[in-house]
């Protein structure tokens, strides 16, 4: 038997839990008398909160540490020498450190002399690790198949002038649509798909308000 007088929950109707009280699983019986003391309720959410902040990443004291674990507490020294600024692009917004020599904190003895150690944006940072990636399949030999030109439109990227990078579109390679995307949108083009959605949307709208726009009637 479940319990002396059950043989399974009242409320849940499930054996596979450990009864309780009152013909209630652990859990529904739970779930019952917080309802019925609110109080309670408020003081556990509380003690959660307290506990989360003093031992979980992601507070004040999660971020000391892990500055100190993988940057030898000197990522704000970097971004102050910086000046909070990308030093390859010039970027103030979605900043990180980057290890010039890949040795970060996957590595079994990170570099974290402040020599090693610059301000990158996302972008830049993205980019700056897939030329390291790209650099290490070109050690192993790996070569992009040939198609006579990089793309076919263009014989090189527009922006940075390489040829090894896959050309993503318009003219960019992936590095550079990536930073032209995020820092200067206004350069890409509208894609024909975001200019037929755009025409749909219209078009269901209604009449008077595609009428209003040229080449749209």
């Amino acid at each position: 038997m479940w319990a002396r007088s059950y043989s399974q929950c009242a409320a849940c109707e499930r054996s596979d839990r450990p009864h309780m009280a009152k013909g209630l699983c652990n859990h529904c019986y739970q779930v019952e008398y917080r309802l019925g003391h609110p109080e309670v309720s408020k003081e556990s959410k509380e003690n959660k909160r307290r506990w989360y902040e003093e031992n979980i990443q992601g507070t004040e004291r999660g971020r000391l540490e892990r500055e100190r674990r993988y940057f030898a507490n000197l990522r704000e020294p970097t971004l102050r020498r910086d000046n909070f600024r990308c030093v390859r692009c010039g970027a103030t917004e979605k900043l990180v450190v980057h290890h010039k020599d890949g040795q970060g904190r996957i590595s079994k003895e990170p570099n974290n002399t402040l020599d090693n150690l610059e301000t990158l944006c996302r972008a830049c940072h993205m980019a700056a690790h897939r030329l390291e990636m790209l650099a290490i399949r070109h050690a192993n030999g790996y070569r992009r198949r040939k198609i006579g030109r990089w793309s076919r439109k263009w014989d090189h990227c527009q922006r940075c002038g390489t040829t090894e990078i896959k050309h993503e579109g318009q003219g960019y390679c992936r590095n550079c649509h990536f930073w032209v995307k995020h820092h200067r949108p206004e350069l890409l083009r509208p894609t024909l798909q975001s200019q037929n959605s755009g025409r749909r949307r219209l078009r269901q709208g209604g009449k008077n308000e595609s009428s209003s726009l040229p080449g749209l009637q």
